[in-house]
């Protein structure tokens, strides 16, 4: 992509819709608020929960609960696949993505989930911090696109389907 070509974030509306309901799946599942980042964000989500009231002695020697406030829990990026679970044993995540998950869950210490939908209904999701990325086959370079998008182009982790945790099963038998 040249300096001259303008930068086109290429989202649909039925992009946003599968991110949105995904999110409200695990939203309901871990107990947490889903929070979409921004469009430029390399993670779609943090993950936030209500803390535990905080009880302290104030300077007269009272008793005092503090409200409680949000805590990050967790990050989440989402993905909806047009093939059913099982038609491919692995699924490409892009090594920015990855490096972002790595560099959060290192610094933060918080997990990073990569939430993926089939197109048979099969939900999951890989704990990113338990994805072995010493493999010598654990990256590759993707060389088409089929958004047309020369951002889409480059190089992704593979990532086994066998280290996703299922949590509902599709309708293609495999699962």
């Amino acid at each position: 992509m040249s300096n001259n070509e303008p930068f086109i974030v290429n989202i649909t509306g039925e992009d946003i819709a599968n991110e949105d309901r995904l999110a409200s799946i695990f939203s309901a599942r871990w107990n947490c608020t889903m929070k979409k980042e921004d469009t430029m964000h390399p993670i779609d989500f943090s993950c936030w929960r209500i803390a535990e009231p905080k009880t302290i002695i104030d300077e007269d020697g009272l008793q005092k609960v503090l409200n409680p406030k949000m805590e990050l829990k967790a990050w989440a990026e989402t993905r909806v696949r047009n093939h059913k679970f099982g038609d491919f044993p692995t699924i490409y995540l892009a090594l920015k993505k990855f490096m972002f998950a790595k560099d959060i869950i290192n610094n933060f210490g918080k997990p990073c989930f990569f939430i993926v939908e089939w197109s048979d209904g099969t939900i999951g999701y890989a704990d990113l911090s338990q994805v072995d990325a010493t493999a010598d086959d654990f990256l590759h370079y993707q060389n088409v696109s089929k958004r047309n998008q020369k951002r889409d182009i480059g190089t992704v982790v593979e990532i086994n389907i066998d280290d996703f945790t299922i949590i509902q099963h599709g309708y293609n038998g495999l699962s």
